[in-house]
This record gives structure tokens, sequence and C-alpha cells, in this order.
């Protein structure tokens, strides 16, 4: 399903991690072997039953590259509320 306007969300989701830095290790005294988890902040462009599709930058007619994430591997997905946003104070520039 297409998303038109766009919602904005943190998706939280597991990938595939190295966890052996050598060659070779002992099994005795190998790490402990756990995914990776990843958060990740973007424009919700798609959603189906098998992926969602992020971009992080977006205008009217151009988007950044998207990253398609497969479902089976998010544990969550937040949409952000634009009514509970708070605007940041501006910063004051230093003088030269």
């Amino acid at each position: 399903m297409k998303i038109d306007p766009p919602l904005l969300v943190l998706v939280e989701w597991v990938d595939t991690k190295v966890v052996d830095d050598d060659t070779w290790t002992h099994r005795a005294s190998a790490k402990q072997a756990a995914p990776e988890v990843f958060q990740q902040v973007g424009w919700l462009l798609e959603r189906t039953a098998t992926q969602i599709v992020l971009t992080s930058t977006l205008s009217h007619d151009l988007m950044s590259a998207r990253d398609c994430i497969p479902t089976a591997v998010v544990r969550s997905i937040v949409a952000f509320d634009p009514a509970l946003g708070v605007a940041l104070p501006a910063l004051k520039r230093k003088r030269k």
C-alpha cells in the first residue's frame, strides 16, 4: 500500500552480523552470537505484508535513495505525531 502523504516513522529492525574477526575461532572461547538491532527514522513510502520502504529525504518531486526492509525482520514501527512536535530554539550565531 502506497502511503500518501508519507508518515515520519521510527523503525526497529534486526539484521545479520559478522561475529568473529578471525578466520579460525576456538569453539570453547567463541563470543556469544546475536543479530544486530537497528533503529531507523524515515518517511514511510510503502507498507505491504512483505516489506516496508523508507526514504530519509523528501520533497514534492524528489526523494533520496530508498531502503526496502523485509517485514519479517521488523520489530516495531512507531509514527511520529506532528501535533506533539516541539520547535527547537534558534541557534545564536557567533560574531567574528
